[in-house]
């Protein structure tokens, strides 16, 4: 369906002009983890959240319009100087909690400006007039639109502050209603053969779907 392609050029617009600025999550196939985001290797990631089918914009025969929303998933991290695990630390001194205090902050706020600066770009790659129709070609998108950015709490794994996010895009394209033709399915009986009973077997069928 067409949400399914237009999430996937998304990604493509975004892996395309990313610029070594930041990671495209499943443009460059590879996964985050912590370590692999921190300062300026930061990621993106798109997720199709939920669609709306208006009865007064479609027909029962097809095509329907599809109200898209996706979420542009952001997530950026700072490295503290400090050893924050001494603010968790029952037996860490006063200056020991000052100064983790004082390198919990420095992080936050530098993962707080990094988060913004990726949303910035973001936002402005697709808002761009350019990108109207969000790399998909010929078919028109519509209304494409990004509604807000969220910002969540800052989380604290080790040494890492991460700073994570997510701009809401909406979009509209229409549905074609071509129907299910069905998939043939692979009956496997897991018969197991009891010792010393030759007659009586124990076991379940299963369904797979084949290919």
């Amino acid at each position: 369906m067409n949400f399914e392609t237009l999430k996937a050029s998304i990604v493509e617009l975004l892996g395309n002009a990313a610029a070594g600025r930041f990671r495209v999550i499943g443009y460059q196939k590879q996964a985050q983890s912590a370590e692999s985001v921190k300062d300026l290797d930061r990621s993106v990631q798109v997720f199709y959240k939920q669609g709306v089918f208006p009865k007064s914009a479609g027909s029962i025969n097809g095509p329907v319009q599809h109200d898209m929303v996706f979420h542009i998933i952001l997530t950026v991290s700072s490295a503290s100087k400090g050893n924050l695990a001494a603010l968790n630390d029952p037996n860490s001194t006063i200056p020991d909690l000052k100064y983790a205090l004082a390198n919990l902050r420095l992080a936050e706020e530098n993962a707080d400006e990094l988060f913004d600066s990726l949303s910035r770009i973001v936002y402005q790659i697709l808002m761009d007039a350019r990108n109207v129709d969000l790399g998909i070609q010929p078919i028109r998108v519509g209304s494409r639109w990004v509604e807000t950015i969220i910002k969540d709490e800052v989380l604290i794994r080790g040494a890492l502050v991460i700073q994570s996010g997510a701009l809401r895009l909406t979009a509209r394209m229409p549905e074609e209603l071509s129907g299910d033709s069905g998939e043939m399915i692979e009956v496997i009986d897991d018969g197991i053969e009891i010792d010393g009973d030759p007659t009586v077997q124990a076991g379940t069928l299963n369904e797979f779907e084949t290919e």
